[in-house]
């Protein structure tokens, strides 16, 4: 158990004029002090010997010192001076290494280094020791306690945990205060597609975005290798374009028995090859499906002059036309041949040049 002690000696040397003010119980005195036989005096903790109990007997009065000038009309010193004068001169002054202490302002924060710097009996008061605190950011965060640092603040006396490469998992593992953030350098590349072909042909490397905590992240804008198109692009991202479909090559096309000879070129679509015929040769009367489209000796008219060929276009001479069927061409029909020549009508009816001639004698 721990008793209050009060020095009447260094009570008298604290208070203004050296008199304390007077009092009729504890709640009188000012914070700090206790009333003591009519006066405040600061109190002292101090650990009781063997005799001392929780009800202390009143400190006893001393004998009337002659010719002191507090003492009362009854010899005796009043109660405060008897109590300062019961005090042995062997108490010692206050510590000298004290007054060198930094004193605290008026309402400023006592300093964080251990001393009561503004005389109110607590050390370091409003500095908050040993509560609970952290440091650090996101995952690097780490738990300590308030205490004293070397400027006379106090600081949490824990160290930030070490940053980890950010991941998709909902929390700020490289402690940048953001949480699974894209950055430029996070690029990505579509699973299973071989990193030998990024960045040729087609393909291209894609941003890393978080799809949410336990899901693995989504590759966005990633492109990969696929079986080569025939489109004019390099689909398997192998520096070469088109190549399995052989363009250019010879291709040719059966229909009914009738072949026609082609090149090879991408279809319409750019997903396959097909074989690009080249242009038909001419229907012929031969009763066959020269041109392959399905029709035999078709649309096949020719002209035809079975006469002189030097009289042809002379005078009335004029070619006709015949068609062909099955293979062979119908007679002429139209034409205009060399006849035997009228006088005196004006026309060239042999086809010599000349109009109304005179027959040959």
């Amino acid at each position: 158990m721990r008793i209050k002690v009060l020095f009447g000696a260094l009570a008298l040397g604290g208070c203004v004029g050296g008199v304390p003010p007077e009092c009729f119980s504890n709640d009188e005195c000012p914070a700090g002090n206790r009333c003591v036989q009519g006066g405040c005096l600061p109190a002292v903790d101090a650990e009781p010997d063997a005799a001392s109990s929780a009800d202390a007997a009143p400190m006893p009065d001393v004998a009337p010192i002659a010719g002191d000038a507090a003492a009362g009309p009854d010899g005796t010193l009043d109660a405060l001076t008897r109590d300062a004068a019961s005090i042995p001169d062997a108490v010692p002054d206050a510590d000298p290494a004290a007054d060198a202490r930094p004193q605290t302002p008026d309402g400023s924060i006592e300093p964080c280094n251990g001393f009561d710097d503004d005389g109110d009996g607590l050390i370091d008061e409003g500095n908050d020791l040993g509560a609970p605190c952290a440091v650090g950011t996101g995952e690097c965060i780490r738990g300590g306690l308030r205490a004293c640092g070397p400027d006379g603040v106090s600081i949490c006396d824990a160290a930030p945990g070490p940053a980890t490469p950010e991941r998709c998992d909902g929390v700020d593992n490289d402690c940048d205060g953001h949480i699974d953030e894209d950055e430029p350098d996070r690029l990505c590349y579509p699973d299973g597609a071989d990193p030998a072909t990024a960045d040729r042909g087609v393909c291209r490397r894609g941003v890393a975005v978080c799809a949410g905590i336990g899901r693995p992240p989504t590759c966005l804008d990633a492109v990969g290798p696929v079986p080569e198109l025939c489109n004019g692009l390099d689909d398997d991202c192998d520096d070469a374009t088109d190549e399995d479909f052989g363009l250019g090559g010879p291709c040719s096309v059966e229909r009914d028995g009738c072949v026609r000879s082609g090149r090879i070129a991408c279809d319409v679509n750019g997903r396959d090859a097909t074989c690009v015929l080249d242009p038909p040769p001419a229907e012929i009367c031969n009763d066959l499906d020269d041109d392959c489209d399905g029709e035999v000796d078709e649309g096949i008219i020719e002209a035809c002059y079975d006469a002189p060929p030097e009289t042809q276009g002379v005078g009335l001479c004029r070619a006709g036309t015949r068609t062909c069927k099955d293979g062979l061409f119908l007679p002429c029909v139209g034409a205009v041949l060399p006849a035997e020549e009228l006088p005196a009508n004006g026309a060239d009816e042999d086809c010599d040049g000349t109009a109304d001639e005179a027959p040959p004698p």
